[in-house]
């Protein structure tokens, strides 16, 4: 799964489960102690996701940490300019914190997006 030349400098562990995804998500959050969770996207649209569910979808309203979401189109080796979209709903401090905190580990660009 790891290139030879990546090997050297990651932590890369493992872990098969199967079961209720969301059920197994949140154990492996709390048993794994992880900050955050990277989930992949299909880029189902709109009407296959209305029959078919999307788990991402679903989780990121549910688990306790942050998500970042990985489409197929997306390879980014380095985040240059991030976009931090928002409604100004009540948890917006906390992830406005989270995301100036993320942009600056990543020594990026910051741009908030506010919607109605």
């Amino acid at each position: 799964m790891i290139s030879p030349k990546d090997q050297d400098d990651l932590d890369v562990q493992v872990r098969a489960r199967s079961g209720d995804v969301e059920n197994e998500i949140r154990s492996a959050i709390s048993e794994e102690h992880a900050s955050i969770v990277v989930m992949g996207t299909h880029g189902r649209g709109f009407v296959r996701r209305m029959f078919i569910g999307s788990v991402t979808q679903d989780l990121l309203r549910k688990i306790p940490v942050p998500v970042i979401t990985v489409s197929h189109a997306s390879h980014p080796t380095k985040f240059s300019r991030i976009l931090f979209a928002t409604d100004l709903a009540e948890s917006f401090r906390e992830e406005f914190e989270f995301v100036v905190n993320f942009a600056r580990r990543m020594a990026a660009e910051l741009v908030v997006f506010r919607s109605d």
